[in-house]
């Protein structure tokens, strides 16, 4: 039993799933434009799930960073779809706001 418990216990220390939040621009409806990039995103190596949001625009990838990576997936999706994908930004949306009032 205690076998067990480290064994669960060291898979979490050591896993190498990460997540990518990226933007996507260019979808025209929830369903097409969804499942193209569905398929495009389950082609790339190391990839664990994907979640896809017309209404955000926003597409949520977990990964393998041991077989790929962020700027590989977010490359590979703009090299092979009519969509533009970018990295989210990571800053808190209110503080980015307070800097655009300002021009920053």
């Amino acid at each position: 039993m205690k076998k067990i418990i480290l064994f669960i216990f060291t898979s979490f220390i050591f896993t190498a799933i990460e997540t990518a939040e990226l933007n996507v621009r260019g979808m025209m409806c929830g369903v097409g434009c969804v499942n193209k990039i569905q398929t495009q995103v389950n082609e790339i190596d190391g990839v664990d799930n994907c979640e896809i949001s017309y209404e955000k625009g926003e597409v949520v990838i977990s990964y393998d960073k041991n077989i790929t990576t962020k700027s590989q997936i977010v490359k590979t999706l703009n090299n092979n779809t009519t969509y533009a994908f970018s990295e989210k930004d990571e800053s808190n949306g209110s503080f980015k706001w307070f800097l655009n009032i300002f021009g920053l």
